[in-house]
């Protein structure tokens, strides 16, 4: 099993070593889009995962997480397959965009369902492992593609088209871990059954809220850093060297939540809201760029924590599903979360938008101390 688990860890690595960060302007610039045609295309993307985030969990929970995984690991290659076609007609490329949000819709919520299948009791350690290994492959693949985009661009597409097909390969062996006793009656009845355990569990519901919150704010830090060239109008590359280093910050988090157990979420929620209420005092922007690594670190944590709760808690027949609807309150809490702390920039100050920030902490907190008080570890393992 410690075989399978590992080939599963760099099929995980090689899914995230994939360049696109960089490679979206650059490539279509190329091929002669506009940068309205690009913008335009990239948002279309999230908006698309949106709609496909819950009926592709379904699908995981109906028919196999490690089926809706490998899934999207094929349309992933289809994917960049159509990236090599050149053509300055901008409809062709919603098509490709449609793939991409359906590979990582497929993958959303499957991965970490399939990973808590085949890693067992070693779960905990798995998670923080395979995040870890994805947020660095992403840094690394940037930097990388960073230096290959200087010679070439289709090179990029080829070298995922190639890691598409390794994945593949490393995943068709692996065991599958779904019978028929996981399905309850058709795909539509199996799909509202997932609602039915909001009620009847009331913690999954909150976990979700939890996940899905601490996931958007993480996903906001990048945008956070990069509005800084913009107010501080100086230290770019300080600035863009923190984004990096953001990135890895967030592993450290991860790590620490397996190391450090005895340590309660609400102590590093606390710390949070200490140090940003600190950085809205003095009102630094610049001191700010340490108080989000920082944050990373911190929510790395917490993330993980409750990551692991949510999965350990969820039903296996309806787990992908689960993790799916937090999946869409991440991405929810990111665009409310960079539109109001946009709007707030724009009309009061720097210090006003970390009072919004503490406001988002002091949800999260409230949450953490529900779920401390109301639901000792037992009540938060689901026996599949």
């Amino acid at each position: 099993m410690k075989t399978h688990l590992n080939k599963f860890l760099i099929s995980e690595v090689l899914y995230y070593f994939s360049f696109w960060t960089i490679l979206p302007f650059p490539l279509f610039g190329s091929y002669g889009l506009t940068t309205k045609d690009i913008f335009s295309l990239l948002a279309f993307y999230p908006l698309v995962v949106v709609f496909l985030e819950y009926p592709t969990g379904v699908i995981g929970d109906y028919f196999g997480h490690k089926f809706s995984s490998l899934l999207g690991v094929v349309v992933r290659f289809f994917f960049f397959l159509t990236l090599l076609y050149e053509t300055d007609a901008v409809g062709f490329y919603y098509i490709s965009m449609f793939l991409l949000a359906l590979a990582s819709a497929l993958k959303s919520g499957s991965d970490t369902a399939y990973l808590k299948s085949l890693a067992g009791d070693e779960f905990k350690s798995g998670l923080s492992n395979m995040k870890s290994y994805s947020v660095a492959a992403v840094s690394i693949s940037s930097l990388v593609g960073g230096i290959i985009l200087l010679f070439a661009i289709k090179p990029i597409i080829y070298i995922n088209i190639a890691t598409s097909i390794i994945i593949i390969i490393l995943l068709i062996p692996l065991p599958g871990f779904h019978n028929a006793s996981d399905r309850s009656g058709n795909i539509f009845k199996h799909s509202f059954q997932s609602f039915g355990y909001l009620k009847a569990l009331p913690y999954i519901g909150l976990l979700i809220a939890l996940v899905g919150v601490t996931q958007g704010y993480l996903f906001s830090i990048k945008t956070l850093l990069n509005s800084l060239e913009t107010i501080t109008e100086s230290n770019i590359f300080l600035i863009s060297i923190a984004i990096g280093v953001s990135t890895f910050v967030r592993i450290v988090g991860f790590k620490l939540s397996v190391l450090l157990p005895k340590l309660k979420e609400y102590t590093v929620i606390l710390s949070a809201i200490f140090v940003t209420v600190i950085s809205a005092l003095l009102n630094i922007p610049l001191l700010f760029i340490g108080v989000l690594l920082l944050h990373n670190i911190f929510f790395g944590i917490v993330e993980h924590r409750y990551e692991y709760k949510l999965s350990e808690g969820a039903p296996k027949a309806h787990r992908a599903s689960l993790l799916s609807l937090a999946s869409l309150v991440k991405r929810g809490t990111t665009a409310l979360y960079l539109w109001f702390a946009g709007y707030i920039l724009g009309i009061y100050s720097f210090a006003a938008m970390l009072y919004l920030t503490i406001i988002l902490f002091g949800v999260i907190l409230l949450g953490s101390l529900v779920v401390m008080t109301n639901f000792n570890s037992k009540a938060l393992i689901h026996n599949d």
